[in-house]
């Protein structure tokens, strides 16, 4: 996976998420966060878990599900409010 966080360089260089992990500081506010997981759901809860701090570059399935997901959250927050 290939994911661009916003403000997260420190947490990000704490850990080890995955296989052929290449963690690239691109300026004072963005991370890019490369490497191999195994798991979709596993993989799609990872990405979620940063919120709007992260923005899914690749794979291309990937950044589908979150966009599902992100659709699917904001739809049940509209459908209590209608309540």
């Amino acid at each position: 996976i290939k994911l661009e966080l916003k403000d997260l360089y420190t947490v990000i260089c704490e850990r080890i998420y995955g296989r052929n992990q290449v963690i690239t500081r691109v300026d004072d506010h963005i991370t890019i966060l490369e490497c191999d997981m195994q798991n979709k759901r596993m993989i799609l809860t990872f990405a979620l878990s940063f919120g709007s701090k992260a923005k899914v570059i690749e794979p291309e399935w990937l950044r589908e599900e979150v966009l599902k997901e992100a659709q699917l959250m904001l739809h049940n927050i509209k459908e209590e409010e209608n309540e």
